[in-house]
């Protein structure tokens, strides 16, 4: 958010938001597990997240998961469901299909084009 051409820092509670959303990636989160390490309501958290970051706290997790997935696909050699696992995902289906709404791409196909660009 911007306050006369300067960006405001983020609130508090958001910060402790993501920074929680960045350590327990891998785990099972529910936007009521996340409003409560944040000391915040859930409609409280939705609406701070919707006005610092124009997304919601679940959709800024699902985008993590995602960017981490991503990374592990260049990064490394483990197949799609390994990475769909470590990334916080039940299955390999749901994290592709995310990949490709990031993307335009299927997980595969995100490995191979880094593979052809080196």
């Amino acid at each position: 958010m911007q306050i006369n051409g300067t960006i405001a820092p983020l609130d508090p509670a958001l910060e402790n938001a993501r920074r929680f959303i960045s350590l327990h990636l891998t785990e099972p989160l529910t936007l009521s597990i996340i409003a409560a390490e944040a000391a915040v309501s859930p409609s409280h958290l939705i609406r701070m997240f919707r006005i610092q970051l124009n997304t919601t706290p679940m959709n800024y997790l699902w985008e993590r998961r995602v960017a981490m997935g991503i990374e592990l696909l260049l990064q490394t050699g483990l197949g799609v469901r390994e990475i769909a696992l470590r990334c916080g995902f039940q299955t390999s289906h749901h994290f592709s299909r995310r990949v490709r709404q990031a993307t335009g791409f299927t997980p595969l196909e995100v490995r191979e084009q880094s593979w052809q660009d080196r």
